[in-house]
């Protein structure tokens, strides 16, 4: 006989307390399934930026493959089209250069070269599109 043998409890009380877990554990679930639904709906990658209206032709079908290549999870050669296109002063490309940098030093065996003068570069571009864009 433990301690709490001699304890009894009220089955109407217990049934109730395992209902309010599961009613809360419910709204939490579907709380977060409504947030990652939400989330997981925006792309992060618009067909043109709109930062970057005056792009060349050229740097705007750059952009698209470099896009179409990130979304293909080829990220080599959409990083060196990032890359090609933020030196150029391309704000959204930049962002998504100094993004794909970033994970590409994080990731084991995956570095994505760039010297500090251009991740310098491609830092201000991306920060004075932003500030543009606040500013509208």
């Amino acid at each position: 006989m433990t301690s709490f043998d001699h304890v009894r409890t009220d089955p109407i009380l217990d049934t109730l307390m395992q209902t309010q877990y599961l009613l809360f554990a419910a709204a939490l679930f579907i709380g977060c399934t409504i947030v990652d639904a939400q989330l997981g709906a925006r792309d992060p990658l618009p067909a043109v930026p709109a930062t970057h209206s005056a792009a060349s032709a050229d740097d705007q079908q750059l952009f698209a493959e470099a896009s179409r290549l990130y979304r293909a999870g080829e990220s080599a050669g959409a990083y060196a089209r990032f890359a090609t296109l933020a030196d150029r002063g391309h704000p959204q490309a930049a962002r998504m250069a100094l993004a794909m940098h970033k994970e590409g030093l994080s990731a084991a065996g995956q570095h994505r070269p760039a010297s500090p003068g251009q991740l310098r570069a491609w830092e201000h571009s991306a920060a004075d599109a932003s500030a543009q864009r606040i500013a509208r």
